[in-house]
């Protein structure tokens, strides 16, 4: 059983809790533009798609492609708990699928900073999804963030971006991506 932190008590005294979920509402995703999402998306923008009442879940679709490839990218920050285990395992978990009109492959990329707090970041901590050839099929992704000197009250500046490409011959509403559910996984105390 874990200990669990109650008032007072030193949180080194407490067990470790590996990869613990912490899920990334939607509404705090942005298109890297900083704009806001919305169900119509545009140019270089990801949509929100509702699933339509009482049939689904919502989730976000990329731009469609035909007979040429597009990409979105989204952002997110991210600012680590106090019960982040300092320099503890990361990770960046999206399920992700294509639709059956992606021709040509979709790729999902990620690239993860930390704010130096005054405008600036240091370098790329993001290593490569373990799936970035997305197929028709929801498949669960999932990249390491290198922690090391990562503590506490860290803010991460999230990317994740989708490059669909329509290489014809697909017809229909054209190639398009779509992600369904977010989180970062963090190493905790308490």
């Amino acid at each position: 059983m874990v200990t669990r932190y109650t008032e007072g008590q030193a949180r080194s005294s407490l067990e470790e809790e590996a990869l613990v979920a912490y899920p990334i509402p939607f509404q705090s995703l942005r298109n890297d533009d900083a704009t806001v999402m919305d169900a119509t998306g545009g140019a270089g923008k990801f949509s929100i798609n509702s699933g339509g009442w009482g049939s689904g879940t919502m989730t976000i679709r990329s731009e469609a492609a035909n007979n040429n490839a597009k990409t979105d990218t989204l952002m997110f920050d991210f600012t680590l708990p106090p019960e982040y285990v300092s320099a503890g395992d990361v990770r960046l978990v999206l399920n992700a699928q294509e639709n059956d009109e992606a021709m040509g492959g979709t790729e999902l990329s990620a690239e993860v900073y930390k704010s130096d707090g005054s405008g600036g970041a240091g370098a790329d901590l993001c290593n490569a999804f373990d799936n970035i050839d997305i197929t028709t099929s929801w498949q669960t992704c999932t990249a390491v963030v290198t922690a090391t000197g990562l503590v506490a009250g860290d803010t991460l500046r999230v990317f994740v971006r989708l490059t669909v490409v329509d290489a014809g011959g697909g017809g229909g509403d054209g190639a398009q991506a779509e992600i369904d559910g977010m989180e970062l996984q963090l190493d905790i105390k308490g």
